[in-house]
């Protein structure tokens, strides 16, 4: 019996995009990383957080053809091909923190108390 052997390369271009917005990004992964480092990785593009961050691959086609549930499997078990697409789903709380601009407290001057004011 001949031996089987599957070669696939070991990157794959994949575009992200995120329950929070409608922009897409495309990056690059190895297939060798964990579906955690994968996540870690995700939540510097995405700004959600690994720990509760929801992964689904969808096709070309946009059909949905996994959800990556199993953080210590490799990123390349998983039947992820060329230009898939990675969707990320969380609540995405920091990022939502850092946007609102109403909750964060701002020093304001006026016109005359800028003009008052001294440089040394």
């Amino acid at each position: 019996m001949a031996e089987i052997s599957i070669k696939t390369p070991d990157f794959v271009n994949v575009v992200i995009s995120t329950s929070c917005e409608a922009n897409y990004v495309e990056k690059r992964y190895h297939k060798g990383i964990t579906v955690q480092d994968l996540k870690g990785k995700l939540e510097v593009v995405t700004g959600g957080s690994a720990a509760t961050m929801k992964v689904k691959v969808f096709d070309k086609a946009d059909k949905l053809i996994c959800e990556l549930t199993d953080d210590n499997a490799l990123f390349g078990s998983y039947p992820i091909d060329e230009g898939m697409r990675i969707h990320v789903e969380d609540q995405f709380v920091l990022r939502k923190q850092l946007d609102d601009e109403f909750q964060v407290q701002k020093f304001e001057l006026t016109e005359q108390e800028y003009e008052n004011r001294s440089t040394r």
